[in-house]
């Protein structure tokens, strides 16, 4: 008697649903850097100009507002943004994937040689804030993404593009995270309504 069908179909099985769960996996996280790339992008539209001021409290370009703080600015922007619609719209992963890792470190390694000048910082990554950043926190948070985006790399069975993008969850999370920003301000625009009438 002959148990090589049965294995072969076992195996092919196996092999399907280890593939089902590399495909969520990979979905999973995709999902989670587009929302944190969009949601950052937002975040500093809206607070350009305190963003720009912490380019220069970071003090690698200078210490002054000029047009090299501004093309600082708007590469991060501009990069923060390209990989938030590919991550939502499924392309180029492998690509992004890297280029999430190598951003996200320099991140960290700027957050840790503030840290260790003992220089305090608001950074308005996420946000208009009044409070100061907890670099700590920050080095962190964005080593474990860095961590998660080489877990993705691994995963990712290839650099080529999908045949079929996916535009509806780009929409809904750029929906979701200007949701999300406008929140923010109107709670910033309300403390400050607060204290100004407290003053």
């Amino acid at each position: 008697m002959c148990y090589y069908p049965l294995k072969t179909t076992y195996a092919w099985t196996l092999v399907e649903a280890l593939t089902w769960k590399v495909g969520v996996a990979i979905l999973i996280l995709s999902g989670i850097f587009s929302l944190l790339f969009i949601s950052s992008f937002t975040a500093k539209l809206f607070s350009f100009r305190p963003f720009l001021y912490a380019i220069i409290d970071f003090n690698i370009i200078g210490k002054q507002l000029n047009w090299k703080i501004y093309l600082a600015a708007f590469t991060v922007l501009g990069l923060e943004l390209l990989l938030g619609v590919t991550f939502s719209l499924h392309i180029l992963l492998g690509v992004a994937f890297i280029a999430a890792f190598v951003l996200l470190t320099c991140f960290s390694l700027l957050f840790l040689r503030q840290q260790l000048s003992k220089k305090p910082i608001k950074c308005s990554c996420f946000g208009r804030s009044d409070k100061l950043t907890n670099q700590k926190l920050a080095i962190i948070r964005n080593m474990l993404l860095a961590l998660l985006a080489l877990i993705g790399l691994g995963l990712q069975p290839s650099y080529s593009s999908y045949e079929n993008p996916h535009v509806m969850t780009f929409l809904v999370y750029s929906a979701l995270t200007c949701l999300y920003q406008m929140y923010v301000e109107w709670g910033y625009m309300k403390k400050l309504k607060k204290e100004a009438a407290v003053g």
